[in-house]
């Protein structure tokens, strides 16, 4: 039910942009972002995942479509599309086709004419997302972004095309020349070069979110200095510019960036001193980690100001000074401050505003910080978290740990040492005399390759998909299982369970789970227990094995933080029967997902999926569940899924005929509702074993065809929803052979109904013996949040007929709405609810 609720926030959410101005809409095409609100806790890298910029006030005076057509021309060639080169070339260059239709094209959409009592379609771009699309050569400014060539331009996405060249400075005149853009979003991450970005101040009055990862940035003098004019952005909110060998100090002019909420540095080369960033008041996230500062860090003057701070990477950036106490950050979750020269004690104050259980985690190993560590109350809710490895520490006081006689879990002893300076993630303390200290990340007396922290982090400062790893030096070892790790002395022998292979020569389960762990950082994850410890793999969090043996059965690790990929050895699992890693940000093949014989359940929504290629190997799927993602396409390999009996893949981006949707033959439920599915329901052809369809939220629109579900027999339970498109017409009668129907058909166009589908009494939970036709939809000039009568919910009659002009009106009021008819008002909350108690009934009837 929670799953279903975030759909309601993400309308809700477009509701808030869709207040009516001169011509607001939310963007409507083959490729509109309908950013996935995340379930659970999905933005939890160092920057959250990116708002939605577009939906600005059109002027419908400046839209010329043949003029705005022959901009995207010139990308098209320019950047050798029309050569074939681009990963995604759909409808470019087809003068037939509206332009909103071109890969990656974004239009406003649809608004409501009140004189004429219709939806009229603005054809203007709005957004341009070519991001990941091969894209080569350079990108023609000067026909697409100068004079007001592309009027309504808000967003330009052009990241990860490595062969692709950007100059800002427009070779037909001045940056006067900017003076109509409306650009609010530019991302040029992970491309080859950007230049002249000091013109970028042409944006100065629009440009909120600026992201130039790994791009090779440089200003007309070709210096690495950061370019000044980007502090003459005072609109900024978002600032990346990680990773581009930027040298020299950062400028005080920064301080004019007052409205700067997420800011990133990390990976150049930039000297000087740190402590001008205290400006930034607003400050939530701030990554200045890999640079070579210098100076005393004065947290007073700085991390202190900000009390919105919630995540900070200051890793191997060169500073130095007394170790802060965070006590002027109530809500930081996340800090990094490996590998400096951070010095004294660790405070009785330390973190002592935060919210224990909020916290993730604080990384302060390879500094100088002394003493014993305190044993304050809040310090002992949070010592699992801390990690001061290979520092000075002289004491842990018992009450921290776990077992009073051992804290090596915390730090190991002096007399000890670990790769890792604890016992932990399948490392041992083991004996050396020589060190001195709590937490020794290496033996003197042994040569050791290994380096003297190991990074917690996971995290990349983007948000956006150009987010990367973290560097790692390269004698750094990589946290495998621990059946591999080497140690620096002979350890005792491991036991005959952790091994890699069994004697039949599979992988493990053990090793695989591990492996699991690994990739998606598991030590970070909200929960963890028993996680690769020497207990049985079935008493670790969220597995459960087959009956009376250590083969796993299930895993659920639902909105637990997993950060990485997915390895494919987890489909080699030979009796896993079910999958649940939905509300985590991670990356998943379906390669291998043949190996997998016995998977039945599949839960990944929100996880940020783009693809489901490979899915027809999983030939014992019953349930997929892929919502919330971003799903462009429904490969044809999901015919093979003969064993499919639920497919729920609301709210992506996929973008089809309905002519052309793939189903599996003996499919029970289909719920493609909140995408860009188009054409006439009379194309809708479906397997006579269908009984549940939601295809709310899309493009559909004609009449409602007399012969829908004709196969599926009639004493079947029957659920429908129509809501939201753009469907004309009235309810034919021939629905009335179903006696018992759930039937959901608000915000189209429908025109009446037949009056013999009034005497179903059985329909929509026996309300229509109740209320009548009014249960089945509110009649012209009558409106209810449901779009129909219900317990405590009766059609109210409007003042005026004309404010409700259609059957199934939830408002009385005339409003502007999306492409895919999304309702924004409170009826669309009861709605979610009933729809998602059947979908979990669902789900729950396969279990």
């Amino acid at each position: 039910m929670l799953r279903f609720s975030c759909r309601w926030i993400f309308i809700f959410h477009a509701y808030l942009l869709l207040q009516p101005r001169k011509c607001w809409a939310a963007t409507s095409s083959t490729n509109a972002d309908r950013s996935s609100l995340s379930l659970g806790n999905k933005s939890s890298s160092l920057f959250p995942a990116k708002r939605n910029l577009i939906g600005s006030e059109i002027n419908e005076a400046l839209i010329d479509e043949e003029t705005e057509m022959e901009s995207l021309m010139h990308i098209f060639n320019a950047t050798f599309g029309k050569t074939g080169h681009w990963n995604n070339d759909n409808n470019w260059g087809k003068s037939s086709i509206s332009i909103c239709d071109w890969h990656g094209v974004s239009c406003p959409g649809l608004i409501y004419d009140e004189e004429t009592a219709t939806y009229k379609e603005l054809k203007t771009v709005v957004s341009i997302d070519l991001s990941d699309n091969n894209l080569r050569g350079a990108f023609p400014v000067d026909r697409t972004l100068v004079n007001g060539q592309l009027p309504h331009l808000s967003k330009l996405d052009l990241h990860n095309n490595p062969a692709l060249l950007f100059d800002f400075a427009p070779s037909i005149g001045s940056t006067s020349s900017f003076s109509q853009s409306v650009l609010r979003y530019i991302n040029l991450s992970d491309i080859s070069r950007v230049q002249s970005l000091n013109l970028i101040g042409a944006f100065q009055n629009t440009l909120v979110e600026l992201l130039l990862e790994s791009s090779d940035a440089m200003s007309d003098s070709g210096d690495k200095n950061i370019p000044s004019d980007i502090f003459d952005l005072q609109n900024l909110e978002r600032l990346h510019l990680g990773d581009n060998s930027f040298q020299g100090s950062i400028p005080s002019k920064i301080s004019k960036l007052s409205n700067l909420k997420y800011l990133s540095l990390d990976k150049n080369e930039l000297t000087g001193d740190v402590n001008v960033i205290g400006a930034l008041t607003k400050l939530k996230a701030l990554s200045l980690s890999e640079n070579n500062f210098s100076g005393e860090f004065v947290y007073n003057e700085t991390i202190g100001l900000m009390g919105d701070l919630y995540e900070l990477d200051l890793s191997s950036a060169g500073l130095s000074g007394t170790l802060p106490d965070f006590a002027l950050n109530p809500k930081i979750k996340v800090v990094d401050l490996r590998n400096n020269n951070f010095s004294g004690s660790v405070p009785w104050s330390f973190f002592s505003l935060i919210d224990p259980e909020q916290f993730s985690y604080g990384e302060f190993g390879s500094n100088n910080i002394i003493g014993e560590i305190p044993s304050s109350a809040m310090i002992q809710s949070i010592i699992n978290k801390l990690f001061l490895q290979d520092n000075e520490i002289t004491g842990i006081p018992p009450s921290l740990c776990f077992n009073e006689d051992n804290c090596d879990t915390i730090l190991c002893r002096p007399g000890t040492f670990s790769p890792i300076g604890r016992d932990d993630e399948g490392h041992q303390c083991y004996p050396c005399p020589s060190t001195t200290y709590y937490g020794s990340v290496q033996c003197a007396t042994v040569h050791s390759s290994h380096s003297p922290t190991i990074s917690r982090q996971t995290f990349s400062p983007s948000a956006s998909p150009t987010s990367r790893p973290s560097k790692q030096p390269q004698n750094s070892p990589s946290r495998m299982p621990s059946t591999t790790a080497e140690p620096l002395t002979t350890p005792p022998t491991r036991s005959p369970s952790a091994s890699t292979y069994s004697p039949t020569g599979t992988l493990t389960d053990r090793y695989i789970l591990t492996k699991l762990y690994d990739s998606c950082n598991g030590h970070l994850w909200h929960e963890q227990k028993f996680w690769t410890s020497q207990h049985s793999i079935c008493d670790w969090y969220g597995i459960e094995c087959d009956a009376g043996s250590e083969n796993v059965k299930s895993i659920n690790l639902s909105a637990n933080n997993l950060h990485g990929s997915i390895p494919t050895e987890l489909f080699q699992l030979k009796m896993l029967e079910k999958l649940s890693i939905y509300s985590n940000e991670i990356e998943l093949n379906f390669g291998s997902v043949g190996n997998a014989n016995l998977l039945t359940h599949l839960l990944i929504d929100g996880t940020g999926l783009g693809s489901l290629d490979g899915i027809g190997q999983a030939q014992s799927l019953q349930v997929l569940s892929a919502r919330f993602n971003q799903l462009e396409t429904l490969p044809s390999e999901l015919s093979m899924l003969t064993n499919l009996r639920i497919m729920s893949l609301t709210d992506n981006k996929i973008e089809t005929s309905i002519s052309q949707l793939v189903i599996p033959e003996n499919l029970e439920a289909i719920l493609l509702g909140g995408n860009a599915i188009s054409g006439k329901l009379d194309r809708f052809n479906p397997p006579p074993t269908l009984r549940f369809i939601d295809l709310s939220g899309n493009e559909l629109y004609g009449p409602i065809p007399s012969f829908l579900l004709q196969g599926t027999p009639s004493s079947m339970d029957v659920e429908i929803d129509l809501s939201s498109n753009m469907l004309t017409g009235t309810l034919p009668v021939e629905l009335g052979r179903f006696d018992r129907l759930e039937f959901y058909a608000k915000n189209n166009q429908i025109r009446g109904m037949n009056l013999k589908l009034c005497d179903k009494t059985d329909w929509n939970g026996g309300n229509v013996e109740v209320y009548g036709c009014d249960a089945i939809l509110c009649p012209k000039g009558y409106a209810s949040a449901a779009g129909r009568a219900m317990k405590n919910r009766s059609c109210e009659k409007c003042n005026n007929a004309d404010e409700a002009p259609f059957f199934g009106s939830t408002t009385c009021a005339k409003k502007y709405i999306d492409s895919a008819g999304m309702d924004p008002t409170n009826g669309i909350v009861y709605h979610i609810l009933s729809m998602s108690v059947v979908a979990v009934a669902f789900l729950f009837s396969f279990s």
